[in-house]
């Protein structure tokens, strides 16, 4: 079956592409991405060239990117499917459904994986109104300020010790910011947040086990916040995000919801799929079974 591969040669692990390329048959088809926002264009351009098997190689950002381009491209052919080569320095949609980060096993992933139609998330902001769609975890708050900071910074001790020593960094500053919450119909009267989350898959942040339990086949999102607790607590409880055991700490809320809306009267930023967009009010909502994903 043909393949058109969109590669982001920026990804942080890109150097295994090449070792990959030399394997590839006459018939694939293989695109380079220029500059932020190429691949969801070159997603749309396969599809119309009707390619229905597409392979994001890159991290969670060029996944994300090529997944809106497929979605917003209208019906999907039958027997169409996303395929997601992990290159990338965090790769945590990968991490969760355990898809292979070798190039020698590929191959054998392509030709002989399964087709699953999984969930998958929207967010709504701004106006006039913006909207992106989102695979693993959107969130607001500290979340949106960490990754405010990374594109300064850039992931120079990769993917999971960037997240680790910015997010430290950030939630030594970090205050709390007072959002009102409207849970599937029902406002919750404004508090202190220091964190919004919204997820479709468990983990962000190069392995952070943000949402244990997430199933993104189960046409729910995982909504996890924490609440304005103090700074030493924060910091005392921090490593269990890594474990996922943070859900039974006081101040930390976790239940599921189809749709979730936040306003705020401070700036509160929002991060998606680990890209810096927008900042509340916003709705986040789910698409059950919206996108067919090849899987192990």
């Amino acid at each position: 079956m043909p393949v058109f591969f969109i590669v982001n040669p920026a990804a942080g692990k890109s150097d295994i592409w090449k070792r990959f390329e030399p394997h590839l048959g006459p018939e694939a088809v293989v695109k380079v991405t220029e500059r932020r926002g190429h691949a969801e264009e070159l997603a749309r351009q396969a599809l119309k060239s009707g390619f229905d098997r597409v392979a994001a190689v890159g991290g969670d950002g060029t996944l994300n990117e090529v997944a809106n381009g497929v979605l917003s491209a209208g019906s999907l052919p039958s027997g169409f499917a996303l395929a997601h080569l992990p290159a990338g320095s965090g790769c945590d949609f990968a991490r969760h459904f355990h898809i292979p980060a070798k190039p020698a096993a590929w191959l054998e992933f392509l030709h002989h994986g399964r087709v699953e139609r999984i969930d998958v998330g929207r967010v709504s902001w701004g106006n006039p109104q913006s909207s992106r769609y989102f695979l693993n975890i959107a969130m607001a708050g500290l979340p949106g300020e960490v990754i405010r900071a990374m594109e300064k910074s850039g992931k120079p001790l990769g993917g999971t010790l960037s997240y680790m020593t910015v997010t430290l960094a950030e939630l030594i500053r970090s205050k709390a910011k007072r959002i009102t919450l409207i849970i599937d119909g029902r406002e919750h009267p404004p508090e202190p947040y220091h964190l919004l989350a919204v997820a479709n898959t468990s983990m962000t942040g190069g392995g952070m086990l943000l949402a244990p339990g997430a199933d993104a086949t189960d046409g729910m999102l995982d909504f996890v916040a924490v609440g304005g607790v103090a700074l030493p607590r924060l910091l005392w409880h921090f490593p269990k995000i890594y474990r996922g055991t943070h859900l039974g700490v006081g101040g930390v809320i976790h239940c599921r919801v189809m749709r979730l809306d936040a306003e705020s009267a401070e700036e509160v930023s929002l991060n998606i799929d680990g890209e810096p967009l927008g900042s509340l009010p916003a709705r986040f909502q789910v698409s059950p079974r919206a996108l067919p994903i090849l899987l192990p």
